[in-house]
């Protein structure tokens, strides 16, 4: 991905990915607990699987949440730096 990101928004969406790993657990542990009461409890299936949905769902939100990471951010600085030097032997 090429997109250009501040600090800001890095943080921002550091923090989004966070909750939502939060949410992603619940969820699964709450899809866990329902499959489980449809086991031994006679409670409905669909419980689980709503759970399970929304699962999957805060996962590919969770996937698509750009972060650019300090390692990146470095390299990043010197592919910079190195054009830079670059286009003043051109000019």
């Amino acid at each position: 991905m090429n997109k250009r990101i501040n600090n800001d928004q890095n943080i921002k969406n550091l923090k989004k990915r966070e909750i939502l790993r939060i949410l992603i657990i619940i969820f699964s542990l709450l899809t866990i607990i329902f499959a489980l009461g449809n086991l031994f409890y006679n409670v409905n299936l669909l419980f689980a699987l709503f759970c399970f949905i929304v699962t999957v769902i805060f996962n590919k939100i969770r996937e698509k949440t750009v972060i650019v990471k300090k390692d990146n951010l470095k390299e990043i600085r010197q592919e910079i730096k190195k054009n830079k030097k670059k286009f003043k032997k051109i000019n």
